[in-house]
C-alpha cells in the first residue's frame, strides 16, 4: 500500500476528513513507533498548513481516542504525546472489504481526468516540504 492509497483508505474508513488528515500525519511522524510530541496548534499551522483549523485537530484526536486507533497523554506545557495503537489501527483497516468503486480505488479514466493529464497539472506530485 502506498502513502496515496493509505490516506484514502483512512478517509473511507474514518468517514471524516479531518480524522484521516490528523491520523495521517501522526502515522507520518512514525506515531506507531514512538512517541509523537506535538499540539493541536503545532500539528494544524506546521504539519497541515492551515489545511484545517486548530479545535478540528483537538477534536479529531478526541475522535480517535475514542475509537482506540490513538492514545493521547496531555502534558503540563501544552504539548501532547500521542501513540498509534497499531494493532488497532490494522484491525480497524482489514474489516471488511472496501468497494472497489469508492473514489480513489477506481483504476478506470474518464474524460475530465483525460482532460486534467494533458495539462501541467498531470505532473504535480505534491508538496516536498
Amino acid at each position: 500500500m502506498t502513502n496515496e492509497q493509505l490516506f484514502v483508505h483512512l478517509l473511507h474508513r474514518l468517514r471524516k476528513y479531518s480524522d484521516a488528515l490528523v491520523l495521517h500525519v501522526i502515522l507520518q511522524d512514525h506515531g506507531d513507533k514512538r512517541q509523537v510530541k506535538t499540539s493541536a496548534v503545532k500539528m494544524a499551522l506546521d504539519s497541515l498548513r492551515g489545511q484545517i483549523q486548530r479545535w478540528q485537530v483537538q477534536r479529531s484526536l478526541e475522535r480517535l481516542e475514542s475509537l482506540g486507533l490513538i492514545n493521547v497523554m496531555p502534558q503540563p506545557n501544552y504539548r501532547t504525546l500521542v501513540t498509534v495503537n497499531q494493532e488497532a489501527l490494522l484491525a480497524f483497516l482489514n474489516q471488511e472489504p472496501l468497494s472497489g468503486m469508492l473514489p480513489g480505488f477506481r483504476a478506470n479514466t474518464f474524460p475530465f481526468l483525460d482532460a486534467v493529464n494533458a495539462t501541467p497539472l498531470a505532473d504535480f506530485k505534491g508538496s516536498t516540504i
